[in-house]
Parts: C-alpha cells; sequence; structure tokens
C-alpha cells in the first residue's frame, strides 16, 4: 500500500515513531510531505487527531486527512468523512487547544483574538459538514473501504447526508456485509424486517442480526435482545434476550443496563431479584440514561419487592424532569402539589405542571389551568386557564372539555357562549362523562342559548343519574318533586333523593330528611330525617345543623339534648344561619343546654337581627331597654321595636306603645323553630 502511494521511505520514520523519537519521526514526516507524499500526509493527521507529538487538534487532523485524501489515500477519506459526520466543538479540557483558548478568552478577549489565527491557523473546531461527509464516504467506498461502504449504505437508508434511497443502501450494505462489517449486516436487518424497498421479511433479518451479533455488534444485539422479548419474531425467548442485554451490558451500554434491570424486576429470562433490578438502574442512571430515572421513580414509588421510599423517588423522577422527560415533569407537579417525597409547594407544583404543559402534555395542560382559574400557587389568570383548558380539550382530556364550557357559562375567562358550552359538553358527554351529562341536560331543559329538547335532557339526566352522578340524581329528584300529580313521581323523588343523598350530595341529604321530616305520602320517618340531617350537617350544611340543633330540643327522631342542640345552633349560626343566631341567642339568654350568658346573647341577637329577622329585633329592642349585655338605651330599643314593627311584628307596636311611660315586660321572644 504504502508502495502505491510513493512514499520513498516510510520504514525510517515508522521506526523513529515506535522507538519514541517522535519529534524525529514528525520532521521526517513533514519532510515527506512537503515532497507531496499522500501517506505522510495521512500519518501526520494521525498525530494531530491523537495528540502525538504535537498539540491535539482535530482541526490540524482534518487539513492534513484533506491532503493525503486529495491525492486518493482511501484511509484518509474514512477519516476525513468521519470527521465531518461527528464534528469537533472544543470544550475546556478537550485539547490542550482548546484549555488554552478557554483559559485565553477569560483573561484577554482581544489577545487571544489576534493570538489565534496565528496559533491555530486551521481553527480547533470541525463543524459537521454532511456534504462533504458524503463526498468522502463515497471516494473510500468506492476505493473499496468496507467501513465506508457500511456507512454510505446507512446514509441511503437513514436520508443523513444524502436523499434516502433504499435501492442504493441495500447495494452497499450488501457489498460490505459480505466483507463481514457488522454494522452493515445490522443495516441490512433493519432494512428486511421493517421492509425499506423490499417485502417485509423478518425471518431474514433476524437472521441478519444474528450474524451482526456474532460479529460482536453492540446495537444488534440490543436490537435483537428487544425482539426476542416482544412477540415480533414468533414466541418470546426472554433467556436469550438476557443473555444478549447481558454482553451489551458488561461493555457498560446504558440501555441493555436498563433493559437488564426490567428483566430481573419482572422475572424474565432469570429468577425475579429486584435488588439485582434496582443496582441495574442505578447503573444505567450513572451513565445518564433518563429512563433508567423513570424507572427508579417508579420503582421507590411502587416498593415492589423493597421498601416505598417517597423522597428517592421524588428524586430520580426530578433529575428526569430536568432532563427534560414531560411525563418526569407532570409527575413531580403532582409530588409538590401533594407533598409527596418533598415539601408540599403549589407554585413548585403550578411551574413543573406549565413546563410539562408547554410540552405537549395533556394532563398537565388541564392542571395548569385549574391552578390558573383557582389561583393556585400562581397568580389567578382566568383567560390564561381558558387557554390551557382548551389546549388539553383539544387533546381529548374529557374534564378539560366540562371545565372549559363551565368558563363559557359563567363568562370566566372567555365570553359568556351557551352554544359553545353546549359544544364542549356534548363532546363530553359523547366521551360518556356523567357530569357533561348532566350539565348538559340542563341547558337543554332550559332552553337558554341553545335550542330545547327535552326528550334528549331526560335521556342525558337519566343516564347520568343511573350512572350513579349524584348531581343528576338530585335534580332528577327535583324534577319528580315538582310533578307531584304524575303516577310514581313521589316514589322516583324519593328514589333518586336518596340515590345522591348515598352517594354524598349534601343538598340531597337535606331533601331526603326534609321528606322524611314532613311525613305526607311516604309516612313520616324523624328517626330518618335525623339521620340525613346529620349527615348533611357534618358536611357543613348550615340548614341542616340548625335543624339539628331543633331536633336536639324537641327530641324528635334523636334523643332530646340541650347541650347538643346549643353545639349544632353554634355551627350554623357561624356560617350565618339567622335563625340560629336567634334560637342561639335565647339559649345563652336562658341558660338553656350552656351557662347562662347574656353578653353573648346579645352578639348573637344582634347577628341575627342585623339579618332583618324580626323576631331578633323585637328582642334585641328589649336587650336594648332592659341593658341586657348593654347600656340601657331606649332609643336605639325604639329603632329596634320600629323595624320589627314594619316586617308585620304585632309585639313591636305594643312595645312602643308601652315604652314612653311603663317598663318593659318580660317579653322576650321563644326560641323560633
Amino acid at each position: 500500500m504504502a508502495a502505491a502511494w510513493g512514499v520513498v521511505r516510510p520504514r525510517s520514520a515508522e521506526r523513529l515513531l515506535s522507538s519514541g523519537r517522535v519529534d524525529e519521526a514528525i520532521r521526517a514526516w513533514r519532510s515527506a510531505a512537503g515532497r507531496g507524499d499522500a501517506e505522510a500526509h495521512y500519518r501526520l493527521g494521525q498525530l494531530y487527531a491523537r495528540g502525538e507529538g504535537v498539540v491535539r487538534n482535530p482541526a490540524d487532523a482534518a487539513k492534513w486527512y484533506r491532503r493525503a485524501a486529495l491525492k486518493g489515500h482511501v484511509e484518509a477519506q474514512f477519516e476525513l468523512s468521519l470527521l465531518y459526520l461527528n464534528g469537533f466543538e472544543p470544550k475546556a479540557g478537550d485539547t490542550a487547544a482548546a484549555t488554552w483558548f478557554e483559559a485565553a478568552r477569560r483573561a484577554d478577549p482581544e489577545t487571544m483574538a489576534r493570538n489565534m489565527a496565528a496559533l491555530f491557523p486551521n481553527g480547533i473546531a470541525v463543524e459537521r459538514n454532511a456534504e462533504e461527509t458524503f463526498r468522502w464516504t463515497l471516494a473510500a467506498a468506492e476505493a473499496g473501504k468496507s467501513e465506508a461502504q457500511a456507512n454510505l449504505g446507512a446514509m441511503y437508508l437513514n436520508g443523513r447526508g444524502a436523499a434516502q434511497d433504499f435501492s442504493e443502501a441495500k447495494r452497499w450494505l450488501e457489498t460490505a456485509a459480505g466483507r463481514n462489517v457488522a454494522r452493515a449486516q445490522h443495516g441490512l436487518a433493519t432494512i428486511y424486517l421493517r421492509g425499506h424497498g423490499v417485502p417485509a421479511d423478518r425471518a431474514l433479518g433476524v437472521q441478519w442480526l444474528e450474524r451482526a451479533c456474532a460479529n460482536d455488534d453492540l446495537a444488534a444485539k440490543i436490537e435483537l435482545a428487544r425482539l426476542l422479548l416482544s412477540e415480533e419474531v414468533g414466541l418470546p425467548d426472554h433467556k436469550r434476550a438476557f443473555e444478549l442485554f447481558e454482553d451489551a451490558a458488561r461493555l457498560g451500554n446504558a440501555e441493555a443496563l436498563h433493559q437488564l434491570g426490567g428483566m430481573m424486576s419482572k422475572g424474565l429470562g432469570a429468577p425475579r431479584d429486584v435488588e439485582r433490578a434496582e443496582t441495574a438502574f442505578r447503573d444505567a442512571a450513572r451513565k445518564g440514561f433518563v429512563p433508567a430515572f423513570i424507572s427508579l421513580g417508579e420503582l421507590y414509588s411502587r416498593g415492589d419487592g423493597i421498601m416505598p421510599n417517597t423522597d428517592q423517588a421524588a428524586m430520580w423522577y426530578r433529575r428526569a424532569a430536568e432532563a427534560g422527560h414531560v411525563g418526569a415533569q407532570f409527575i413531580v407537579g403532582r409530588f409538590y402539589a401533594r407533598g409527596e417525597g418533598v415539601a408540599q409547594s403549589e407554585a413548585e407544583a403550578a411551574r413543573w405542571f406549565r413546563r410539562a404543559a408547554e410540552a405537549g402534555h395533556a394532563t398537565a395542560q388541564h392542571n395548569l389551568a385549574v391552578f390558573l382559574q383557582s389561583g393556585v400557587g400562581v397568580e389567578r389568570n382566568p383567560e390564561e386557564a381558558a387557554l390551557w383548558y382548551r389546549r388539553a380539550a383539544e387533546q381529548g382530556v374529557t374534564a378539560a372539555k366540562v371545565k372549559l364550557a363551565s368558563l363559557h357559562l359563567a363568562g370566566d375567562g372567555v365570553p359568556r357562549d351557551v352554544a359553545a358550552a353546549a359544544k364542549w359538553l356534548d363532546e363530553a358527554a359523547n366521551r360518556d362523562d356523567l357530569a357533561a351529562k348532566g350539565a348538559l341536560a340542563m341547558l337543554l331543559l332550559q332552553g337558554a342559548g341553545v335550542a330545547k329538547d327535552e326528550a334528549k335532557a331526560e335521556r342525558l339526566l337519566r343516564e347520568a343519574a343511573e350512572g350513579g352522578h349524584a348531581p343528576a340524581q338530585a335534580r332528577l329528584a327535583e324534577i319528580y318533586a315538582c310533578a307531584p300529580g304524575e303516577p310514581g313521581a313521589t316514589e322516583q323523588s324519593l328514589k333518586w333523593f336518596r340515590a345522591a343523598a348515598e352517594n354524598g350530595h349534601t343538598d340531597a341529604k337535606v331533601a331526603l330528611a326534609g321528606l322524611y321530616l314532613a311525613g305526607g305520602a311516604i309516612g313520616a320517618d324523624p328517626k330518618a330525617a335525623a339521620k340525613w340531617f346529620e349527615s348533611a350537617a357534618r358536611d357543613g350544611h348550615a340548614g341542616a345543623q340548625f335543624q339539628m340543633g331543633v331536633l336536639r330540643c324537641v327530641g324528635s327522631g334523636v334523643t332530646k339534648d340541650l347541650k347538643e342542640a346549643v353545639a349544632w345552633y353554634g355551627r350554623a349560626a357561624e356560617q350565618g344561619h339567622a335563625v340560629a343566631q336567634y334560637n342561639l341567642a335565647i339559649m345563652l339568654l336562658k341558660g338553656q343546654g350552656a351557662r347562662q350568658d347574656p353578653d353573648a346573647a346579645a352578639q348573637w341577637c344582634a347577628k341575627a337581627a342585623g339579618q332583618d329577622l324580626p323576631e331578633a329585633q323585637l328582642s334585641m329592642g328589649d336587650f336594648c331597654r332592659r341593658g341586657i349585655g348593654m347600656a340601657v338605651d331606649e332609643s336605639q330599643a325604639r329603632a329596634w321595636y320600629l323595624k320589627a314593627k314594619d316586617k308585620g311584628l304585632a309585639a313591636a307596636a305594643a312595645r312602643l306603645d308601652a315604652i314612653a311611660g311603663s317598663p318593659a315586660s318580660e317579653l322576650l321572644g321563644a326560641a323560633a323553630s
């Protein structure tokens, strides 16, 4: 080969290099290069590529390779093609030239710029260049370089650096594969497995993969192992897949380590061993393999075979999220929202949901919209919330369609548009969303903004109710309650109120309790009334809390207990229930169920009177006139009596007649019910 390129005395430079006399070898090759010797050009390129006897600089290597390549030196053509294929962007520490460049740039940028051209006339970087890559790969391939033939086939196959051409890809890959180039054999496997330019032939594709594996092609081993895990080539062969991944893992391949971890965690191809799986995942993670971060997060979240560890799970998911994994960004947002494995932070949750949402994650878009609509973790912004709900809805998130409909109905962040709301509800209803069916039914019943359609409304409402949607059950019950004359209406109303109540619908509990309390066609049942009033009261329903106070006072359906009555009146009073406030005031004044407390009685009575309850206004007049819980103030008493009189309370007129000269009688009102 050397004689073909006209090297006069190549052995002398080779002997000098092998004996450690690098400088002399370089001088010999430079001398030969000066005479136009292609082999000398190539050898100098190698020295600059390796940094042997010279400052390592791929840009200088490219210069020498090019000179040799132009003279037809095949190895130089191939090396030059690789340089242009991969490029070289220097970082401090990569090469001495790059280290000098970075240090000089920081110390004195102007001086660095002046000296750069003198010290490194060829620069220190090599830009990727598809055109040059193809040019020199083709030249080396046509000259018989089998590795170049394999690369050229891959370029045609993938359409990188050359227009995709399966016929040319197959031609060059077959040539290289015939010379036992493993990468070419793998390329041919791809052609047959995927049917690129030929009929798909899995059997032949697997044969080429096997040949590539026999030649220790790492990528072929991984692909064959993947196929053997699936059913694409017949029955899965977990044992062989495990062996192939194991071979690749011994070479430190991150994907193979990750796959081994997955197989060991499930007991595929080897006995189940979660601890070994964890180790394999960690080994892959140490190499920066993002799927391994996810697998570790899942492993520590589930705790399947090891102790669950939410802190570790959150840490690994966060690493994946920071690496750009969209699903992990969503999961990290959820961790922060729930305070799992991290300190709860609505702001952090919103930040991670936003990152995932901006990358197109549909559920994250919905969650971000919820935060923006409610002002959780971010400033409230209904306009932006509507935008994200729409994006999630357009990706098929049913809950987002329902939310967007609610915004259109309320005119919150978007113009009020019943027709638009109906459109989104209809889409969600067609996906069998029960809430959407119920809401759409109400719009169709009302016929405001959409065409009235009672038949469709009844169908949707019944479907939602029968599907267990409590609001629809309650609304259906109300419809039957408004038609008592129709056959079976009372029974249907009771049935659906009970169903809604049992599904936790608070207003239905109150309505059901009211039916049992009133009796009528279904018969009175004080115990059932008390049961449902108490359930609604514990849900925080002020009216139900008031009713429990009444029931405890009179002992209807429950044991009479004035202390419990005061407690229930107090809860309702705190929520602003006027009659509860008044009844509480009277019980505190009289010391019923609690110690006597005129001051507190006056305060609660004033709250009830402030809500225009006539009985409370009358009592406030009495409190002011007698100085109960306050100083005596007849003018204020007169004002309260006048308010009560204006509400039609006859006793207030009598108080006003007597106030001129007579002392106040014991005319405090009895507890309202």
